[in-house]
């Protein structure tokens, strides 16, 4: 007689690591903040060369004369003496009439907008089609008087073949062809 195993199943879940793992991450983890903090340490002690002033670069003669040699900037003019303002009596505007708004409406959309074409668009409000559509008549199996869908459409051309394709139009006698 054999030993039956019993069936082991693992109840965790597939988006946890297991504890293996994330000891040996913490472990890492650790060994990695232990060396940055090492060098963040070590790093300010090391010793820098000093930079010497000869190691300044030279300014070429010319570019030093030309430097030297700026324009000097003239003095600004004195400002200008104000002369005291001339008071104009104002005259009283007369009063604008009252003036009807919707008429000002039409006279400025006759000019701008779709209106100069309302004739060229007439043609676009005939209601025919419309008329047609919408006329209380009653509905008939027209429609269906045309032939019935048909369910065998793949099996019943089985026995003919796709005729190839039609290559005769195809030669214009260039190449070596037919």
């Amino acid at each position: 007689m054999t030993p039956y195993t019993p069936y082991y199943r693992e109840f965790d879940l597939p988006w946890l690591s297991p504890e293996e793992d994330r000891q040996r991450y913490r472990k890492i983890l650790l060994i990695t903040l232990i060396v940055c903090g090492l060098l963040m340490l070590l790093i300010p002690l090391l010793p820098v060369p000093e930079r010497k002033v000869a190691d300044v670069e030279d300014v070429p003669q010319r570019l030093a004369k030309l430097m030297l040699e700026q324009k000097k900037v003239p003095p600004p003019p004195p400002p200008p003496k104000e002369e005291p303002k001339k008071v104009e009596p104002k005259e009283p505007k007369p009063e604008p009439k009252p003036v009807d708004r919707t008429q000002e409406a039409r006279k400025k959309a006759q000019v701008a907008g779709l209106l100069p074409f309302k004739d060229e668009l007439a043609d676009l409000r005939d209601n025919r089609m419309v008329d047609i559509a919408t006329a209380n008549r009653p509905l008939t199996d027209a429609a269906r008087a045309g032939d019935m869908p048909q369910r065998s459409l793949i099996t019943s051309r089985v026995g003919q073949g796709s005729g190839g394709i039609n290559t005769a139009s195809l030669s214009r006698g260039f190449g070596g062809g037919a």
